[in-house]
């Protein structure tokens, strides 16, 4: 993701506190360590929402992430999955609110079964490891909320006001109202890094609005 990079905040970007103290906030990755971040965002978050985000960050990258991240060489373990099914995500529809009908909400979605082969060129010394998927819709969702809300309070600095912190904080749980602002998106890239974001201003009606772009895991071109 190119060289570290540093932008202080001063305050909650999940909750908006700003503490008298200014120790009593902590910084925040913009796209998480375990998927090869660098840039930061400093005193961007207060620590009962430090907590909260580190929690599902665990989730994801150690659990629903973790073979995709040890095949791209991102993960501390050796382990490899022993099977050629590397992952199962969920592929969604894209956010009801930049549809045609913004009333009406997404209620579904589909899975993908993301596959990979190995070959004897990897870099290091693996033992495989059981592998089981369990995705939590939800929780998923969030971690993309976060990543997306990282990039964008890193693009705007302060100013920057997001309708994703309920989500990311798990205050809003319901599918159908998260899908309002998370959703599925084909879209082309030409760069092979290690994850890709896009961050656009839009028109959408009489308003401008923020619209976040991620693909990771670009280079194994798998989601």
């Amino acid at each position: 993701m190119g060289s570290a990079r540093k932008r202080k905040i001063s305050r909650c970007i999940y909750c908006g506190v700003t503490p008298k103290d200014p120790r009593e906030l902590t910084r925040e990755h913009v796209l998480p360590k375990g998927l090869g971040g660098t840039d930061t965002l400093l005193k961007a978050s207060c620590f009962a929402c430090c907590r909260v985000t580190s929690d599902l960050e665990r989730v994801c990258i150690r659990d629903i992430l973790w073979a995709l991240r040890s095949l791209a060489g991102l993960g501390k373990e050796s382990a490899m999955p022993n099977t050629p099914n590397v992952g199962v995500l969920p592929e969604f529809l894209p956010p009801s609110s930049l549809q045609w009908d913004r009333e009406r909400l997404n209620e579904t979605f589909s899975l993908r079964c993301l596959t990979a082969r190995t070959d004897n060129c990897h870099q290091k010394a693996a033992d495989s490891r059981p592998s089981t998927y369990v995705v939590n819709n939800t929780t998923f969702c969030r971690f993309l909320c976060k990543i997306a809300q990282g990039y964008c309070v890193k693009e705007f600095g302060d100013r920057f006001q997001s309708f994703l912190a309920n989500i990311i904080l798990g205050k809003i749980t319901h599918l159908p109202e998260i899908w309002r602002f998370v959703g599925g998106d084909d879209f082309q890239f030409d760069q092979r890094t290690a994850h890709l974001v896009r961050i656009e201003v839009i028109n959408l009606g009489s308003e401008q609005v923020v619209r976040a772009r991620l693909r990771l895991f670009t280079s194994m071109n798998v989601f």
